[in-house]
């Protein structure tokens, strides 16, 4: 019983002198935690060798080390609930409550000199997955517009106009805070995508929704995908064409006249004709 008592007055003139004689100034660190997840406090310590150390949760010891004895269940609250890393002298607390959110600090007693460490844990809840609905789409294969709003569950919404231009699609970022929860909604525009993140200092979540859902694809060039002589090896294809069509026609009349000719050529050798010549004179005279 004395040994206790001796400890406990050791601990309260402990931490009155740590508050009196302030040899190093506390450096401040802030740690963000979710709820029944699980946070750890850095003890601030350069040099892992110490010889004490306390953990103050406002001006009550809820966890300490000293002389090799350790004890993490003095206080109701963080029952069951925080682990003491004696390498370090970090503070790992588990199931993290709302109630949990303070500062911290970590008094150590390193080559017989004290050291104040203060951390400031803020607890949040994890944010939730942002609702997406579009509200106007005007878009056709040359242009895309579409306005669209995100909200969460905690009624935090924002709404931004989204469009297209010359292939690439952006959306104005208008993001939106909650300043009771810092919570915070952006819409971004990625890749093929809008994308909405929801966040707040200890935890992000993001839905989408895809661009070709909204807008309609331009129509595919016929000739994009051609090969590139296509259109010269068309036209060549045209002249030749013309070129075939004039040397039928010229063949075609090369044969008639040589038709006609040789006709002609068979009458005038004909005997009948001939014997009909001087009658034909005779008539003429």
């Amino acid at each position: 019983m004395a040994t206790k008592s001796h400890l406990l007055l050791f601990l309260l003139i402990l931490s009155l002198t740590s508050l009196s004689l302030g040899q190093i100034m506390p450096v401040h660190l802030t740690v963000h935690g979710l709820i029944n997840e699980s946070a750890i406090l850095p003890s601030g310590l350069l040099l892992h060798k110490f010889s004490q150390i306390q953990w103050f949760f406002g001006d009550e010891v809820i966890a300490y080390l000293i002389n090799g004895r350790m004890k993490t269940d003095r206080v109701p609250q963080f029952k069951d609930r925080l682990v003491l890393y004696t390498e370090n002298g970090s503070l790992q607390i588990d199931r993290l409550h709302m109630d949990d959110s303070m500062t911290y600090r970590a008094l150590t007693v390193q080559d017989g000199v004290q050291h104040n460490f203060r951390v400031q844990l803020t607890v949040y809840e994890k944010v939730s997955t942002p609702k997406m609905e579009v509200l106007s789409n005007v878009s056709s294969a040359e242009f895309c517009n579409v306005t669209v709003k995100c909200s969460t569950l905690h009624g935090l919404w924002v709404a931004s106009e989204c469009s297209r231009t010359q292939g690439r699609f952006t959306c104005r970022e208008t993001p939106s805070r909650d300043s009771a929860s810092s919570e915070s909604l952006q819409i971004t525009a990625a890749g093929d995508s809008i994308l909405c993140t929801a966040s707040n200092p200890a935890s992000k979540t993001t839905s989408s929704v895809p661009v070709k859902e909204l807008c309609h694809t331009p129509a595919p060039d016929p000739d994009e995908n051609r090969d590139p002589n296509y259109r010269s090896r068309g036209s060549t294809a045209a002249v030749v064409s013309l070129y075939v069509v004039a040397v039928a026609v010229v063949f075609k009349y090369v044969v008639y006249y040589n038709s006609k000719k040789m006709k002609q050529t068979d009458a005038s050798n004909d005997p009948q004709s001939q014997r009909l010549a001087p009658h034909c004179d005779w008539v003429r005279n």
